[in-house]
């Protein structure tokens, strides 16, 4: 009888350590009046994409646990400019599917302000996104544009 509540304990942690993480990123990124220079600073990606692609995806959680998987969103970008973190024109982004796990709802054929950070607990390169971060659509996009400057091309 102990094993299922150790499988139980593990699962509240997995799920405390999670909702952490993402109420964490929340936390940093809300500012009424946010510092996009300041916040370029903090952050290892941002750049100017068109979205090509979103695949919905399950994963397995880390650590494994008896074939648990977690759905996962990889949006697909064609980022043609960049201010920081991207040196090809196609990037693979990850996201959540919304709510709890603050994923952002791309769509196919619009462009983004994508800010993105690495997540070393899963896999060193790969960038994730969310509502939590500054990511926004570019006609929204205004007063970031205007404080983060002329960005760079990406050529590849």
């Amino acid at each position: 009888m102990q094993r299922p509540l150790a499988r139980t304990l593990l699962f509240v942690a997995m799920f405390a350590v999670i909702t952490a993480m993402s109420v964490r990123g929340c936390v940093i990124m809300a500012d009424s009046q946010p510092d996009y220079r300041a916040a370029l600073r903090r952050t290892e990606a941002v750049f100017r994409g068109t979205v090509l692609q979103v695949v919905e995806l399950s994963v397995p959680t880390i650590p494994p646990h008896d074939g648990s998987f977690l759905p996962i969103r990889m949006v697909v970008f064609d980022a043609d400019v960049t201010w920081a973190g991207v040196r090809s024109r196609r990037v693979m982004v990850f996201t959540g599917f919304g709510s709890s796990d603050c994923g952002y709802a791309f769509k196919v054929g619009h462009a983004y302000i994508v800010w993105a950070d690495r997540d070393d607990w899963r896999t060193p390169e790969e960038l994730h996104t969310g509502l939590c971060k500054n990511t926004v659509a570019v006609e929204d996009a205004d007063e970031q544009l205007r404080q983060l400057g002329k960005p760079r091309m990406v050529k590849k």
